[in-house]
């Protein structure tokens, strides 16, 4: 790149190209096995094979600039280029040529006929426009049915310019293509509709001998006065009944790469021109299937179908690229027909996650196989494979060295003593995932209610995600918590109403997160009454329980005990407040209390409080009231107290707690009391506690009565 170059690109010069180009040769004008290329005006019969021709690249763009004085002037209207530059998304922006590759086969395969790239420096640019660069890396054979082979040859050519902007290239593709989006859908339903037929053959020699019958029946070569050059290459003119080698052999190809099994379209010359047909492998080979030439032969007839290499060479002569050292190791021919008599069918190869998460491969049986190889592939379907293990006994096997979160590809083959080997099987994919969780437990935690989970640790997890439904085992789940334990509260689940939860192991690569774990289900219940607290009512004596409000909560029982707090407890009563005086209590006898919080849901209602202290219940305070007889002395009377044995009268003149003195007792059966030996004048202040045979059921003091003595 010249210094004048190197000013122009820092001044962000527009570049721009201009070219134009048909992918490959295109078959056309057939009858009689007579082929000719179809050619666009910029290229050369030579040209047509392998190269696309594009106008000069000059150092400055000549399209605004004749020399150097007006590349200089034309900087301003770069700027304003710049300026209108469309915004440069992530998606689209590259900065190296494989994921450039990548969006432009992608966008092909959608039939965008616009491509907009921005690349992230000249070279890639020129990397990304090269020719021969961009055949091999956007229709290069990766076994994805529309990619590869098909889109090649389904694709009709392009022109596109490029331009400067600041720190991007901005590289525009302008795409014809030979079928449109709507007709590819078209293709796509027909074909799945057809390899789910197909599938249900036996092995994939019947299933490509269905294939083959298909298209005889179903399709004709095109005749010379419908012929469309662009249209009847396609893979549509194939379904919709008329086409030429090129529709018959990338349906071929379409159909066979569906089916599990690999396929290319090969090019080259027959007798007339150019042709196109089809390599497909059975076994450890490759065998040539031209349905072109085989159209309108009876079935059972075909003289082109499932070929050797030879076969085929006395009337198909490939095009080089189809004849490599390198093409011919990968895609080996068979050196001779195949023959269904001799066929040794696939093992059908199923692969699943074992409950670590790890591949296991299971396979059916082939009758007097020795030993079975396994083959793997992290590089696609159609990428390279390795073996990696080869059983001697049994049909299953587990790939413990793999990556979790690593996508793999297997296929089986059966091997015989003789030295023959079976066809592989369908390729099966799995992505190698963690564990799920096990062992997942829930109950409610007795203090709150609230629903707790847990489970066992899973190796190689980092986090897991705890997923919840309200609509059932089936319903719909959303995650509501990650957390790095093995176990999970749900503090915010509402009394009364049921959960269903699993949980999944994840690391950081979304690719590794495991399958959810089995669901568990449960009700959340109210919260454990607490602080339950006994003390006797001073007026009556007996227990007054008291707890806190539980939120949720529709009513509280009460349970009681005489026996102990591991006695046996019964139901006493209900009540919607949060207090309660035992009436029914016995004055003199031990009782224990404990409290449940009572849903409108019996299912939800709360465990039982802790059990209260031990309390005695006591004697009813005395109800005391106080007169003066006819002879002026105090007289104390009160309401007989039941259990009671006696009563005790406490006198003071001061009424000071400490200034009482048990002045008297009486019998049980007293009902009042004259304190005779009071003095003329003195004010007197009386109390009276009601007496049990077991002391500690005494009643509290009576409240306090005063009188003046006369």
């Amino acid at each position: 790149m010249n210094n004048l170059f190197k000013r122009l690109l820092s001044c962000f010069l527009i570049l721009t190209f201009v070219f134009t180009s048909v992918p490959f040769a295109a078959f056309a004008d057939e009858t009689n096995k007579e082929f000719s290329v179809y050619q666009t005006e910029t290229q050369t019969a030579a040209a047509a094979k392998d190269e696309v021709v594009f106008e000069p690249f000059y150092d400055f763009n000549p399209a605004y600039c004749k020399d150097e004085a007006s590349a200089i002037a034309s900087f301003a209207n770069a700027e304003t280029v710049k300026a209108q530059a469309p915004a440069v998304n992530a998606y689209n922006r590259f900065t190296n040529s494989k994921a450039a590759y990548n969006y432009i086969t992608d966008c092909m395969v959608n039939r965008d006929s616009t491509i907009t790239l921005y690349l992230s420096d000249i070279d890639l640019y020129y990397d990304v426009i090269d020719t021969i660069s961009f055949q091999d890396n956007v229709f290069k054979h990766t076994g994805v049915p529309d990619e590869g082979d098909y889109l090649k040859w389904n694709w009709h050519s392009y022109s596109g310019k490029g331009a400067y902007y600041g720190n991007d290239i901005q590289l525009t593709y302008y795409m014809n293509y030979r079928s449109t989006a709507a007709q590819e859908r078209e293709v796509t339903a027909k074909v799945n509709s057809l390899v789910n037929t197909f599938a249900k053959e036996p092995n994939n020699y019947r299933k490509l001998l269905a294939a083959y019958h298909w298209m005889n029946a179903n399709i004709m070569y095109v005749p010379d006065y419908e012929y469309d050059n662009s249209y009847h290459h396609s893979t549509h003119s194939a379904i919709t009944g008329k086409t030429v080698c090129q529709g018959y052999s990338s349906l071929f190809y379409r159909i066979a790469l569906e089916l599990g099994i690999d396929c290319r379209v090969v090019a080259g010359e027959a007798p007339g021109g150019a042709h196109g047909w089809n390599i497909v492998q059975l076994g450890n080979k490759y065998y040539h299937v031209d349905a072109t030439w085989d159209d309108n032969s009876a079935p059972g007839y075909y003289s082109y179908f499932l070929r050797s290499r030879s076969y085929f060479d006395d009337a198909h002569w490939r095009w080089a690229e189809y004849d490599t050292a390198a093409f011919n190791k990968q895609y080996p021919s068979a050196t001779s027909d195949f023959n269904p008599s001799d066929y040794i069918p696939s093992p059908s190869l199923t692969v699943k996650a074992n409950a670590s998460g790890n591949p296991k491969l299971t396979w059916t049986t082939l009758k007097n196989a020795s030993k079975y190889q396994i083959y793997r592939s992290k590089t696609g379907k159609a990428g390279s494979y390795g073996l990696v293990k080869t059983v001697t006994s049994g049909t299953t096997w587990t790939d413990t060295n793999i990556t979790k979160g690593q996508k793999y590809y297997y296929k089986v083959r059966a091997v015989y003593t003789n030295g023959l080997n079976s066809e592989y099987s369908a390729v099966r994919t799995i992505t190698a995932k963690l564990a799920a969780p096990t062992n997942v437990t829930i109950n409610n935690v007795a203090t709150s209610g609230k629903i707790k989970l847990t489970w066992n640790k899973v190796s190689g997890a980092t986090k897991y995600e705890i997923w919840r439904s309200k609509t059932g085992k089936d319903g719909s789940f959303g995650k509501i918590y990650t957390t790095s334990n093995t176990y999970y509260t749900n503090t915010n689940a509402e009394a009364g109403t049921k959960y269903y939860y699993k949980v999944k192991a994840v690391n950081g690569n979304s690719a590794a997160a495991s399958n959810f774990s089995t669901v568990k289900s449960l009700r959340c219940d109210l919260a454990q009454v607490k602080n339950v607290t006994v003390k006797n009512d001073l007026a009556s004596g007996k227990p007054k329980i008291t707890w806190d409000a539980v939120n949720g909560a529709a009513k509280y029982e009460v349970y009681r005990s005489t026996t102990g707090k591991d006695g046996s407890f019964k139901f006493l009563v209900s009540t919607t407040s949060t207090s309660l005086i035992n009436k029914n209590a016995v004055a003199g006898k031990g009782y224990y209390y404990k409290v449940k919080a009572v849903h409108s849901n019996s299912d939800a209602n709360g465990v039982f409080s802790a059990v209260s202290s031990r309390i005695l219940c006591d004697l009813a305070r005395p109800d005391v009231t106080i007169s003066l007889n006819a002879k002026g002395k105090p007289m104390l009377k009160w309401t007989p107290v039941d259990g009671v044995v006696k009563y005790e009268i406490y006198r003071s003149t001061t009424n000071k707690a400490d200034s009482f003195k048990k002045i008297y007792e009486v019998a049980g059966t007293a009902k009042s009391y004259t304190n005779s030996k009071a003095t003329k004048g003195v004010t007197y202040y009386y109390k009276v506690k009601a007496v049990h045979t077991n002391t500690n059921a005494n009643s509290a003091f009576s409240l306090v009565k005063t009188i003046k003595s006369k």
